[in-house]
């Protein structure tokens, strides 16, 4: 069998990830280039042809944001999801398997002889899992985004797997501090902007990590008004019905139900949740000029990539970045590594090479292996 990157290694984005079997292949994952980048996955129509299978980690654009483009390279197959990221993506051209989420844990599908499918939710937002295939008499895992310090999502622990290879998550590279180390700085910078009676506007993805930042605001020990848009109160929504999702107890997302609809903030000192992580709608543009010129500021939580309005207010110093952990850095990705039995193991995440990676393969777009 031969793993293929059609991309997500040594870049940011268009993760994509194929099995070549000797029957047919299996993608995990057909997402697009980020930020002003329609990239799609570095795949043939041949390549397409034999695929058979597809599944989809999460619905985040840089893993499900190349399935108009993989329709139009002729794909035919079938999609593996879960009901939550289907729900998200609202894509339906071509047979869908919904995945069902059990608990504790009892999470697998046999897909046919050849291939069986073990999952388990990632910790990453809401509908967000990782596989373990078994495919040929080959055991591969893919963490998809992966994050065990949630304090609002889910999570399965993947630990004692043995297998062939591994896909891991390793977003973070190098970088010493830990999920909690990075939360409590996030939560300081609430607090002083707060205490200074400036608004602070937080540019985050509603599937994710906007829902994270909206409870953090919430729980400002100064009384403030938290505005957030209406996709991120939608989330909100969406995760107190779904209980098997989430961390975080009903009260916390009851007191997030009552923070102030943005459409509504005339200017007044807030904590401002925006589902535009890279400020690509006008109207996100203008909202984010609008608290500069009234001296609040703007901190970005997450990857700001190259060509987006997000990026020229961090080049001209008009706002900041301090991330929001929903991933995993090497030192984790380590740890994490050494609780399971993996044979190979492939950063993905990662925009290169990490020095002091051992053990790893380092692999980018193009780059293929026997396993």
């Amino acid at each position: 069998m031969r793993f293929y990157v059609a991309g997500g290694c040594c870049e940011y984005g268009c993760n994509c990830f194929l099995l070549e079997g000797k029957e047919y292949s299996v993608l995990v994952d057909c997402g697009a280039g980020t930020g002003g980048e329609e990239r799609p996955p570095l795949l043939t129509e041949e390549q397409v042809s034999r695929v058979r299978y597809l599944f989809l980690t999460h619905s985040h654009r840089d893993h499900g944001g190349s399935l108009d483009w993989l329709w139009d390279q002729g794909f035919q197959g079938k999609i593996y999801l879960t009901a939550e990221t289907e729900e998200q993506l609202g894509w339906q051209r071509v047979s869908i398997h919904v995945l069902e989420i059990n608990e504790p844990s009892n999470n697998q599908v046999v897909v046919d002889e050849l291939l069986t499918a073990t999952y388990g939710r990632s910790g990453h937002c809401l509908g967000s899992v990782w596989y373990l295939l078994e495919f040929e008499d080959k055991r591969i895992f893919f963490s998809g985004d992966y994050c065990e310090h949630s304090p609002v999502y889910q999570w399965d622990p993947a630990s004692g797997t043995r297998c062939d290879l591994a896909v891991v998550d390793c977003a973070y590279g190098d970088e010493k501090e830990d999920g909690e180390g990075m939360r409590r700085k996030i939560q300081r910078r609430l607090e002083q902007a707060v205490w200074k009676e400036n608004s602070l506007l937080l540019p985050a993805p509603a599937v994710g990590r906007g829902v994270d930042l909206l409870l953090l605001g919430m729980g400002c020990k100064k009384e403030v008004p938290v505005f957030a848009d209406k996709k991120v109160i939608d989330q909100v929504k969406k995760l107190y019905q779904k209980r098997k999702w989430r961390r975080c107890g009903d009260r916390l997302l009851e007191q997030a139900l009552e923070c102030k609809d943005l459409d509504c903030w005339n200017g007044e000192t807030g904590i401002l949740i925006l589902s535009d992580p890279q400020l690509a709608a006008k109207e996100s543009r203008k909202l984010a000029e609008q608290v500069w010129e009234r001296q609040g500021n703007i901190v970005f939580t997450g990857h700001v990539y190259e060509g987006t309005y997000g990026a020229q207010m961090r080049s001209t110093g008009k706002a900041e970045f301090l991330r929001y952990p929903v991933h995993m850095n090497w030192e984790e990705a380590q740890k994490f590594c050494k609780r399971n039995d993996f044979h190979k193991i492939v950063l993905n995440h990662c925009a290169s090479r990490i020095a002091g990676a051992e053990g790893t393969i380092c692999m980018k777009r193009g780059d293929g292996i026997e396993i």
